[in-house]
């Protein structure tokens, strides 16, 4: 039962309202996923629980301040503009102490997001439509990080910290390689800033 796992975890987040429900999300291969429903008044709320592999992220601390520093500055960025969407950022609940995450006895990582809801994960794309979708979402990721600083983005994995790297990665099986690359990324990424727009 997913409470049973969690149970000593919920009370170290800010979550909002009385506990009612939770399931754990087996799509995911890397983190640990729970669904939590909280009740606060009238209202329904729905939290995002993961215990972050350590395995795969051997520093949590520098994963978590990345998070942080990025879905602060897209919120900044986002309200500047008069464009801001909740459902479009992430939004972090920080801990009881203020943190943006929780070690726990056993030192399990934990880190809480509010749960966007109505939104579909496709792990399988079968329909160009929504690979269009994906490259609108991407262009919009990065038109709205294009000016933030990436000094300041610590590296905890290089292939998680740079939107090139995942971007290269992602399009490698369609990607020339050789001296052409380089005018092929151009055309590619301009495509992708293009297409947020």
């Amino acid at each position: 039962m997913a409470y049973n796992d969690i149970k000593e975890i919920l009370p170290r987040f800010r979550f909002m309202g009385n506990y009612v429900s939770s399931h754990e999300l087996t799509s995911g291969n890397i983190n640990d996923t729970y669904v939590l429903t909280y009740r606060n008044g009238e209202r329904t709320m729905m939290y995002t629980l993961q215990r972050i592999n350590t395995y795969v992220f051997k520093d949590p601390q520098l994963v978590m301040q990345n998070i942080a520093s990025v879905t602060n500055h897209l919120k900044a960025n986002q309200i500047r503009h008069g464009s801001y969407d909740e459902r479009h950022v992430l939004e972090l609940v920080r801990t009881v102490d203020g943190d943006v995450m929780h070690k726990d006895a056993r030192h399990g990582v934990w880190r809480a997001y509010t749960y966007i809801t109505d939104a579909l994960a496709l792990d399988v794309v079968d329909d160009p439509a929504q690979m269009e979708e994906v490259g609108r979402a991407f262009g919009r990721f990065q038109r709205d990080w294009l000016i933030f600083r990436l000094r300041s983005c610590l590296r905890p994995s290089p292939i998680f910290t740079t939107p090139p790297s995942v971007f290269m990665t992602l399009c490698a099986p369609w990607t020339m390689t050789g001296p052409a690359m380089s005018g092929r990324w151009r055309t590619r990424s301009s495509f992708s800033l293009s297409a947020g727009a």
